[in-house]
């Protein structure tokens, strides 16, 4: 097995060199929600519980993103290994599109129904009611969070992985101020309670978009990402990329839903139950996001061969890295 593994002089660097940062910035991802829940917890564990069980409906829209950026990483590698910069445009686009279409509907379906949908998941109403404020607005921060990923995973798949390790350490420390701030109502601001860390998180990923846009559009003046070009796609190209896309949405919805069923039933077993669950997700976070750190990284070094051509290589380089994987 110690004899697969073996690859030519900096091939291990290069890899753990991506893998490094993308885990970095999934686990930052993952723990978005969790911040907001630590924080809330110094209200008490009713508190936290509400905002644990608010935060289950929401993996559906995180695993929505990370499924269409792992389709448009696919796109992106293969186009970047040709240098083929107005297909990468194009696919940021329709990717941008299926995604934020998707995202926009969740949220408003959050906004409009939030206590109805905190009673599928707890048979406690006054927990359904308090955490209520905090679903109703943390969809939206996820319709902002899916423009800002989709063109860091694009800038990840360009070989770039440390943009959005960068990007997102910076908006946990902003939604991790703005939560002292809001929760608490600290430097004169009043204090919102629960609905204070969605607010924190929709105001710090309105600005993780922005700065996102601004360094890619406007700094580094390449016109591939830009929106007038990532939107000038074909109907052929849509349908396309629909095909990869799609299927990966929609094993991305099937992991999420099983892991909201698993959290639906500690919410109905009641607050202490849900509240001691809480403390482990870290550890879960830990793991997946070091997984598909790996995994994607995989994505990016394959496609690249791919778009070259290189299809021994990209073979035997999907075997090393399966096994990188295992071991």
């Amino acid at each position: 097995m110690l004899q697969c593994l073996k690859r030519e002089p900096g091939f291990y660097r290069y890899l753990w060199g991506l893998t490094g940062p993308i885990a970095l910035q999934n686990l930052i991802t993952f723990t978005l929600g969790l911040m907001d829940t630590l924080m809330v917890s110094w209200l008490g564990n009713t508190q936290m519980a509400a905002v644990t069980t608010a935060n289950v409906p929401v993996f559906l829209l995180i695993s929505i993103v990370f499924g269409v950026q792992s389709g448009l990483s696919i796109l992106v590698s293969q186009y970047w290994g040709k240098r083929d910069m107005e297909h990468i445009s194009r696919a940021i686009g329709v990717a941008a599109m299926l995604g934020t279409g998707l995202t926009v509907v969740l949220a408003a379906v959050l906004y409009l129904w939030p206590v109805e949908i905190m009673d599928l998941l707890s048979n406690n109403h006054e927990l359904s009611v308090l955490g209520a404020p905090y679903l109703k607005l943390i969809g939206i921060s996820y319709v902002f969070n899916m423009l800002s990923s989709l063109y860091v995973s694009a800038r990840r798949s360009a070989e770039d992985a440390g943009f959005g390790m960068k990007l997102f350490a910076m908006s946990t420390v902003l939604n991790t101020g703005l939560n002292y701030l809001l929760i608490f109502g600290h430097g004169g601001l009043p204090a919102l309670g629960v609905q204070g860390a969605a607010v924190a998180s929709v105001a710090a990923q309105v600005v993780s978009c922005l700065l996102v846009y601004l360094f890619l559009a406007v700094r580094l003046r390449q016109k591939q990402w830009r929106l007038r070009f990532t939107l000038g796609f074909t109907r052929p190209e849509l349908l396309t990329y629909a095909k990869i896309l799609l299927p990966l949405l929609a094993s991305e919805f099937l992991w999420s839903l099983g892991e909201n069923v698993y959290s639906a039933i500690y919410g109905n077993i009641g607050t202490q139950a849900c509240a001691a669950m809480t403390m482990t997700t870290p550890i879960q976070c830990l793991m997946v996001g070091a997984l598909s750190g790996l995994s994607k990284a995989a994505a990016i070094l394959i496609g690249k061969s791919l778009g070259t051509q290189e299809y021994d290589r990209a073979y035997r380089d999907a075997q090393r890295l399966m096994r990188c994987g295992l071991a």
